[in-house]
């Protein structure tokens, strides 16, 4: 069960099963005694396992997949083929080779071009390109190529399937629709396919494909000459009913057929006569396609057509010639009938009003007809007469069209023609006749008009009902009507007496409109036309427009005198109160509008300037009041300037004088407002000399000012209390932005109060706080800098040692630069000019002793901050540790000591402190010295860097070597500079590892003139046993490099097969190998300044293997290999080097194995040997794998022999490389199982007879093994039957004790050469054996072994051989390798 099975056409692999056969066989093998019953099953097992797996990875949809079943099915052993999965999966291999030439049969007899109509039938032959298939014909002969093992047919379907498809790809380009000459890919394809048919061969020319496409080409061909001919059949000028049409004209269908047949590739001679006719009857009807019965010139190129000499020579031939000639002379008839039917129509007609009508004349038909009779180009002699009368008629249309019943002017021509010789040559017609008449009605028309024009379109004067009064209404005054009417009267020919008059009164009225329609009621000055028309006509009764308007321009002036009465009675500024006025009712805006449509009114008269002079001052007065704001101060200037400009005459006017009284009472209130905001809002003296800001208010005050300054008008109380309102505003801003410790912010104060000169602004109480204010401040900056020189000062912490940590000096400076900032006050006037001299008496006093405060005060203030910023400089200078310049700073002071005590005392503790700093910075080198030097770790040889410290020692002494006062140093401190510069230059080499430098330091020092203090030091006596030490790591160091960075030899998962035999994949693992650590550490070695003897072998050995790495590092193999040659002595034994020379063998290996170079081979497999390589690695086994190598038996049976005790014989045979085995009898091969299961093992290494016949008596038995490469026999066994009474003394030739003694025997000869002899496999197959068997000689063809012929001579041949092949290290031709195929040869394990 578990195999593949058949499901119709095909083959279903879902019901194999490979586990449980897997499971099956390795339980049989794993059972500790199996029977040669199992033994045949475990292999057959096997190959069906083998058989399934391949059939697995075989799938129908591929035919590829089934080229690993083929070399299975080709290999397979002869037992295996008589098994009923091999007959089935032969079966199914079959089956899908013939389903693959069944698909491309398939294929090919479907999807080809259809030829879908039949020409017997009088039907159109197509051939239809839709159902080619080209795709499934690729992937079914691909799916045959792809197939492991083709038949004859297979590949004679291939090479039908390959044309197919190539003639299936050109006809798909072909293409039977029209316009083949414009598509060049589908005429290439034509033409790609008629040359593909050509160059077909004999033995496809039969071929279904072929001949079809054949026929296509013929049928293509006819299909095109049959087209040319319908072309010529159709598309021709027809007459119907004498009608010459040319509706179904066309050459393009003609053109297409003709240009498809000229470009197809297989033509004749029918085609060339059709090609020809073609030609000339597509020039015919393009000729006639230019001729138009609307063009008598296009029909030239027609008669030119015709009567070329090659088409008059295919004229009596084709029909279409010669209808072309009589339709040319149809053509002429039609040019002359069309100008008398011309002639007949298109004249001008009178309308039952006595009008004329224009809209019947028409003279495009008869110039046309006159034109298409003279441009024809043979004119009869019909034509010749009808010719001048019709251009007689066309210039009097012509005229008659020009004329306008809406345009007089247009008659002028008319006039001119009726008058003119021309016309009376005509003027029997009915038409000329018809035109006089027709000008004379024209001529009354326009009279008509004119009178009916004058009637309307006036002025209306209709009653108000309401009222009583007249109203005007202007909305029918048109006066384009009676214009046009005056215009066409004037403009008309011959205007009659009546006409005169009747312009005349017609010129009045327009005027009189013109003027009426500028005219407005709501715009005065638009009178000022119709006013001047008036007075200008004063003659004019007899016209009633005129009378009209005189009437209307009265009124008109009446209207607007009572809406400026009424203007000036309301609109009023009203006062509720003392000191309240409301502007609410007040309004302009009608008093304008009444003020300048009086006065824009053109008629002028005494009543007029009176009311308007009247207006004007009071229409100012309430623009002006309407401008002012009572909470907007400035807002009352206008009316101030409008009332100071008003004449004495008009100030009586009761609305001037409300103007001034409300002006008065506005600047009281403000008044009132300034001085409420003075009293309020000042800075306030809390006491302690602190004074609070929160509570000044600018903005309150600043408005008040700003109004009351703002006011127009001013008097002198005004101007004192502004002064004082403005000084105290800049007081109090400046005083806010003072601050208490911003000396700067008060200077604008102190500039503020020096600046005020008035003994009333002096007195102010304000400015007096203000002084008593900046006072307190000054004295605020005073306390600052003493409290400042209090702290900040360097701390004296005992031991010589002060910390500058909390030394301030910019805190000191700033309370100093403060104080300085603060303002000078001793530059103050403290009296003001235009004071009484009374006033000024009494004040002087007191004010000259303020001064003298002030003075005392400022002197004292220069003392103070000259003090400060000495000390200051001093704290800068301690905290820079500038000694030099404290030194000279203080020999200043010396000279020049300062007066204020807190600065005194500061001086002398620095003096104090300098001494310190000396003898500081001398401890500072001695404790520097004391550490920071090299620590040894343990006992070893290793010392610490990590606590060396070269900073601190470094500092110290520079600090110490640079300080300034040279002379304050004693000579102790010299000798310390000296020291430390020594350790300093041994710490740094240590350091920086650079031990020649260390170690030219200890030489210098170890010198007869070298400082004995300096030598004695314990630091450098340390430096000159690490330097011993060093020397001892760098070795290590090497060794330890030595054996890091190197390529890394990885063995993977061993890939087991079916016969238990294991293959390991060997793999070089590159990404730890480095040379940098190792050349860096033989380059320090070199470079180390104390070399010994040992050292220098060590840098060859670590010189040798970094070069090594190096080549395996950039992938130099030949390099390497160079390398490796030259590498000789004990070196060569070095594990690196012979792991280089197995990752160089490797190579060489694949090599060889990839070109079965068998020399090679050989010669890399004995190197594998002596570098200790084993079977098992993939290099090794794949080699091994195509080594050559015929089979060779190891062990065989020889001489006589009889049954055991249990009457049975058992013959075993070791054979090395054999893929078949035999056993004979007599020559005849025995049948496994026969006389009833008596002969077992006729196939394997191991024969069994359960008991012998009588006619097995001296039968010869020997085993035959075969692999391709050679056929050799077993030494013959003679059968003896069992002898009575005797003890069974038979020898057993068994290969169980004799390989037990030959592996023992063989181990003892590879130690005495001194290589490690292989270990054994466990499980050996049924054809061969160990490593070390594959090891042995090999023997002849013949299989005879000729050292000796019993058992035990040899075995002694066989140990001596191998040990002779153990000491030459080389396989010899020992080696096996599987056959060629694939197949897995459990001997080659």
């Amino acid at each position: 069960s578990g195999g593949s099975k058949k499901m119709g056409d095909v083959w279903s692999h879902d019901s194999i099963r490979t586990t449980e056969l897997e499971t099956a066989v390795h339980e049989i093998e794993a059972f500790p005694s199996i029977t040669r019953e199992g033994q045949k099953l475990a292999e057959l097992g096997k190959f069906s396992l083998q058989l399934r797996q391949t059939l697995l990875r075989c799938s129908w949809a591929d035919a590829g997949s089934f080229a690993p079943l083929a070399d299975l099915l080709d290999n397979a052993k002869g037992e295996h083929r008589e098994a009923y999965e091999f007959r089935q999966a032969m079966l199914e291999f079959t089956d899908k080779r013939e389903q693959t030439e069944t698909a491309v049969i398939a294929e090919l007899d479907v999807g080809r071009s259809v030829r879908l109509e039949d020409a017997e039938n009088g039907v159109e032959v197509v051939w239809s390109h839709d159902n080619i298939v080209t795709d499934s014909v690729k992937v079914a002969r691909e799916q045959l190529l792809a197939f492991p093992r083709q038949s004859e047919t297979g590949r004679a379907l291939a090479e039908r399937a390959a044309l197919a498809l190539k003639l299936r790809q050109i006809l798909l380009g072909c293409t039977w629709k029209t316009g083949l000459a414009m598509d060049a890919d589908a005429k290439r394809s034509w033409v790609e396919l008629a040359e593909a048919v050509e160059r077909v061969g004999a033995e496809l020319r039969a071929s279904i494909e072929v001949v079809e496409a054949n026929n296509e080409l013929e049928d293509r061909r006819g299909a095109l000459e049959r087209r040319v001919q319908e072309a010529l059949d159709s598309g021709r000028s027809v007459k119907v009913g004498g009608v010459w049409s040319h509706a179904q004209l066309s050459g393009e269908a003609l053109q297409l057929a003709r240009d498809d047949l000229a470009c197809f590739p297989r033509l004749v001679s029918s085609s060339e006569q059709l090609l020809k006719q073609g030609r000339a009857v597509l020039e015919v009807r393009v000729a006639l396609q230019k001729a138009d019965v609307r063009a008598a010139a296009s029909w030239r190129s027609l008669l030119e057509e015709l009567e070329k000499s090659t088409t008059a020579a295919l004229t009596p031939s084709l029909a279409e010639l010669q209808e072309a000639w009589h339709e040319l002379n149809d053509m002429r008839e039609a040019t002359e009938v069309a100008v008398q039917v011309a002639l007949e129509s298109g004249r001008s007609a009178r309308q039952a009003d006595g009008t004329w009508s224009h809209a019947a004349i028409v003279t495009p038909p008869l110039q046309a007809a006159h034109a298409e009779l003279i441009a024809f180009p043979r004119m009869g002699a019909t034509g010749r007469e009808l010719a001048p009368r019709a251009e007689l008629e066309l210039k009097l249309r012509a005229i008659l069209i020009a004329t306008d019943w809406a345009a007089s002017a247009s008659w002028a021509t008319l006039a001119d023609m009726l008058d003119s010789s021309s016309f009376i040559q005509l003027a029997d017609t009915t038409e000329a006749s018809a035109a006089t008449r027709e000008f004379n009605d024209k001529r009354e028309q326009t009279q008509r008009v004119l009178a009916a024009a004058l009637e309307k379109d006036r002025v209306k004067r209709l009653p108000d009902v309401a009222t009583g009064a007249a109203a005007w209404d202007h909305s029918d005054v048109k006066i384009e009507p009676l214009e046009q009417a005056i215009s066409e009267c004037e403009h008309f020919p011959r205007v009659s007496e009546e006409g005169r008059t009747l312009l005349a009164l017609a010129a009045i009225a327009r005027h009189v409109r013109e003027a009426v329609l500028q005219c407005s009621w709501e715009a005065p000055a638009s009178w000022k036309p119709l006013i001047e028309l008036v007075d200008s006509h004063t003659s004019s009764h007899h016209c009633d427009e005129m009378k009209l308007a005189r009437i209307e321009v009265d009124e008109v002036q009446d209207s607007l005198e009572g809406r400026l009465q009424e203007a000036l009675a309301s609109g009023r500024s009203v006062r509720k109160s003392a000191g309240q006025w409301s502007h609410a009712e007040l309004s302009v805006a009608d008093l304008v509008v009444a003020t300048e449509a009086l006065a824009a009114f053109p008629r002028d008269t005494e009543g007029t300037r009176a009311m308007l002079a009247q207006a004007r001052p009071v229409l100012l007065v309430r623009q002006a009041l309407m401008q002012c704001d009572w909470l907007k101060s400035s807002s009352w200037a206008p009316l101030l300037i409008e009332l100071e400009r008003i004449e004495p005459s008009m100030r009586e006017l009761d609305e001037v004088r409300n103007g001034w009284n409300e002006l008065r009472e506005m600047r009281d209130q403000l008044i009132s407002t300034l001085n409420g905001a003075l009293a309020t809002g000042s800075s306030r003296n809390i006491g302690g000399g602190q004074w609070d800001h929160s509570q000044i208010d600018t903005a309150k005050l600043s408005g008040a000012v700003s109004d009351l300054s703002s006011f127009a008008m001013q008097d002198d109380e005004c101007e004192e209390l502004l002064s004082s309102g403005e000084l105290i505003v800049q007081l109090r801003e400046t005083l806010r932005q003072a601050l208490a410790g911003s000396p700067q912010s008060w200077s604008p104060v102190v500039t503020l109060l020096q600046s005020v000169v008035s003994s009333v602004l002096c007195g102010l109480p304000e400015v007096k706080a203000a002084w008593q204010e900046v006072s307190d401040a000054h004295e605020v900056f005073v306390s600052g800098v003493h409290a400042e020189m209090r702290v900040g000062r360097s701390v004296a912490l005992g031991n010589r040692q002060w910390d500058h940590s909390v030394i301030q000096h910019e805190k000191l400076v700033e309370a100093a630069d403060a104080l300085e900032n603060f303002p000078n006050m001793a530059k103050q006037t403290l009296w003001g000019e235009g004071a009484s001299s009374e006033r000024l008496t009494a004040r002087r006093m007191t004010i000259e002793r303020k001064r003298q405060s002030i003075a005392r005060r400022a002197a004292g203030d220069i003392g103070l901050i000259q003090a400060a910023q000495i000390v200051s400089r001093l704290r800068a200078i301690l905290k820079r540790e500038a000694w030099a310049e404290l030194q000279g700073l203080l020999a200043k002071l010396q000279d020049n000591p300062l007066q204020e005590e807190i600065a005194s005392e500061e001086v002398t503790a620095a003096a104090g402190e300098l001494e310190d700093v000396i003898a500081s910075k001398e401890e500072a080198i001695r404790t520097a010295l004391a550490s920071g030097g090299s620590q040894k770790k343990g006992d070893g040889a290793s010392w610490d860097h990590s606590q060396i410290s070269v900073a601190a020692l470094h500092a110290a002494s520079d600090e110490l070597r640079n300080f300034p006062l040279k002379e304050m140093l004693s000579q102790a401190a010299a000798e310390l500079i000296e020291q430390a510069e020594v350790i300093l230059a041994l710490r740094e080499g240590l350091l920086a590892n650079d031990w020649k430098v260390v170690h030219e330091l200890i030489e210098s020092l170890s010198s007869p003139n070298a400082d004995a203090k300096l030598r004695q030091l314990n630091e450098i006596r340390e430096a000159r046993l690490e330097l011993q030490d060093m020397r001892v790591v760098m070795e290590r160091e090497v060794l330890a490099a030595l054996k890091s960075g190197r390529t890394v030899k990885k063995m993977g998962k061993a890939s087991v097969f079916a016969d238990k035999s294991s293959v390991v994949p060997v793999t070089w693992d590159h990404t730890e190998l480095s040379c940098e650590r190792l050349r860096a550490a033989v380059d320090a070695l070199q470079d180390f300044p104390q070399p010994v003897a040992d050292g220098a072998k060590l840098v060859e050995m670590a010189s040798i293997i970094a070069k090594l790495r190096e080549h395996l590092a950039a992938g130099e193999w030949e390099s390497l290999a160079t390398h490796l040659a030259s590498v000789g002595g004990d070196w060569k034994e070095m594990d690196e080097v012979r792991m280089a020379e197995q990752e160089l063998l490797c190579r060489e290996l694949e090599a060889a194995t990839k070109s079965k170079d068998q020399p090679a081979l050989k010669a890399a497999l004995a190197k594998a040997n002596t570098l200790g390589m084993q079977h098992v690695e993939r290099p090794v086994h794949r080699a091994l794998e195509v080594f050559i190598d015929p089979p060779e038996f190891l062990s065989q049976p020889s001489g006589e022999i009889e049954p055991d005790g249990r009457g049975r014989i058992e013959l075993r045979i070791k054979v090395r490389n054999a893929e078949n085995l035999q056993w004979l009898k007599n020559g005849i091969a025995l049948k496994e199982g026969a006389d009833g299961g008596r002969i077992t093992g006729v196939n394997t290494t191991s024969l069994t007879i359960t008991h012998l016949l009588g006619r097995d008596k001296d039968q010869k038995v020997w085993a035959i093994a075969k692999n391709k490469w050679g056929t050799i026999e077993s030494t013959q066994v003679t059968l003896r039957l069992p002898r009575r009474n005797t003890a069974d003394s038979s020898e057993m030739l068994s290969l169980g004790s004799e390989s037990a003694e030959m592996r023992a025997s063989f181990s003892t000869a590879l130690k005495e050469i001194g290589l490690k002899p292989p270990t054994p496999t466990k499980s050996a197959s049924s054809s061969g054996g160990s490593f070390l068997n594959r090891m042995l000689p090999r023997k002849s063809k013949t299989g005879r072994d000729s050292s000796a012929e019993n058992g035990k001579e040899k075995r002694v041949s066989i140990d001596s051989e191998a040990a002779a092949m153990a000491r030459n290290s080389s396989y010899e031709d020992s080696v096996p390798t599987r056959p060629r195929n694939n197949t897995l040869m459990s001997s080659n394990l």
